[in-house]
């Protein structure tokens, strides 16, 4: 008889019809903000609850889905009240809150949001930045910190639109400080940055080359002798020791001697190589403007 009982009353639990929500979220005006909005939730209670009972807000997923939803505010209560709520960006349609109880526990009735949160717009961060005439275009958006947003348009050190010119070449673009602006959607404002590009000239050592040299011949000046258009005022090397711009056939070596002109951070320094060759018998002069002796 007892068995029929226990029966019965499972039955008659399992029949219950399911109680509605006893936590409902108070209307929200219909509001845009850009960035994150600080927000106060109200909610109402029909149910009784212990102390020590949190409530909790819930923002669930862009589909309102509450599989694993954001907790946005709480409060410690035991009646209806309001929640503080801080509602992160980027929350358009389709999302929804809800309050939820801790003791007893009870999960409230979700509330879709009439709440829009735009993601500020983000031009990065500037600064001042040092290129080498001589290296390679860079994509001009990589030399900002802070992530910025692409889509953007530049202005010139005067004041030029760009549009979206994407590319700085040392060789060509002209240093200055440049603005780059990112646009937002309302109610939103544009944001800007500044990045101030300076240019070091690239040092020039000129090409390496040699010279052949009759040891009756005098003294001659080593940067005469290099290709291109080496730079004065650089070093000197042979066998890894400092030496004059000036090769003495009567006491220097052969061999090859290293000229280096030092660059200014961030460009490298420059080096060329003079090979000379020594010979002890010659059969016309040196080369103008070098006197036959």
């Amino acid at each position: 008889m007892l068995y029929r009982l226990t029966l019965c009353a499972l039955s008659a639990v399992l029949l219950l019809p399911t109680l509605p929500a006893q936590i409902t979220v108070d209307p929200l005006p219909a509001v845009t903000f850009c960035g994150s909005a600080p927000l106060n939730v109200g909610f109402s209670t029909s149910g009784a609850y212990n102390a020590g009972n949190v409530f909790t807000v819930e923002l669930s997923d862009s589909t309102g889905s509450f599989d694993a939803p954001t907790v946005i505010g709480s409060i410690a209560g035991t009646t209806s009240g309001s929640i503080p709520c801080t509602f992160p960006t980027g929350v358009v349609g389709g999302h929804a809150i809800r309050v939820v109880a801790s003791d007893p526990a009870q999960v409230g009735e979700a509330y879709g949001l009439p709440i829009v949160t735009f993601v500020p717009p983000n031009a990065g961060t500037g600064g001042v930045v040092i290129l080498c005439s001589n290296a390679a275009p860079v994509p001009f958006l990589t030399l900002w910190g802070g992530d910025p947003d692409p889509g953007g348009w530049f202005n010139d050190p005067t004041g030029v639109v760009l549009g979206s010119w994407s590319e700085f070449d040392p060789a060509s673009s002209p240093a200055g400080c440049y603005v780059y602006t990112v646009d937002g959607p309302p109610p939103c404002q544009i944001d800007q940055s500044v990045m101030c590009v300076q240019v070091h000239p690239a040092p020039e050592a000129g090409n390496s080359d040699s010279v052949t040299w009759c040891t009756s011949w005098g003294p001659f000046n080593m940067l005469d002798h290099l290709a291109g258009t080496p730079m004065p005022g650089g070093a000197w090397a042979y066998a890894a020791g400092p030496h004059s711009s000036v090769f003495d056939p009567a006491i220097d070596p052969p061999g090859e001697y290293l000229y280096t002109v030092p660059g200014t951070a961030p460009c490298d320094d420059a080096t060329a190589t003079l090979t000379v060759t020594l010979m002890a018998v010659c059969v016309t002069g040196p080369q103008s403007p070098f006197p036959v002796e």
